[in-house]
């Protein structure tokens, strides 16, 4: 028998005990709900970021079609705003 083993035999099955060997450590998992929350902490960083850039493409569009507004510059008639 070797050093720091038991054997237990009982019939024909055999149960070899090691006595020597530390058991392997647990692998620790990642709880549920940790998961969850930093998914759902990055699906409102996702949904801020996207609603920011339909807003900046949405006023390039119209600074695009309609230009900037400049309350100093007269107007096709040639009139400027009052102050």
């Amino acid at each position: 028998m070797p050093q720091g083993q038991r054997v237990i035999q009982q019939g024909n099955r055999r149960l070899i005990i090691h006595e020597d060997e530390a058991p392997p450590p647990k692998k620790q998992r990642t709880h549920w709900a940790l998961i969850l929350g930093l998914g759902m902490v990055l699906m409102l960083l996702v949904f801020f970021g996207f609603s920011l850039l339909m807003t900046w493409w949405t006023n390039h569009q119209l600074d695009s079609t309609y230009g900037l507004f400049s309350p100093n510059v007269p107007d096709r008639s040639g009139c400027r705003p009052s102050r």
